[in-house]
């Protein structure tokens, strides 16, 4: 199973990064085409466990790439 077969429509998918439990995994997904500039893309969210994708930005633009923050032990 692929992530791309997970989440809508084509294009291209980078910036992969798991979340510190390792139950998930977000990534930037764009469109191939543009209109100049930056490409436009949405940030997604994997859960390995259910299999599914959720987009969860929809702005026009670029969205930006997946980062977690750290978590904390307190």
């Amino acid at each position: 199973m692929c992530i791309r077969d997970r989440s809508e429509g084509d294009g291209w998918i980078g910036w992969p990064q798991w979340s510190p439990d390792g139950q998930s995994l977000m990534f930037t997904k764009g469109s191939l085409s543009r209109s100049g500039g930056m490409p436009s893309a949405d940030l997604w969210l994997y859960d390995v466990v259910s299999g599914q994708a959720t987009q969860l930005t929809n702005e026009p633009g670029f969205e930006g790439m997946a980062f977690w923050s750290p978590s904390s032990s307190e």
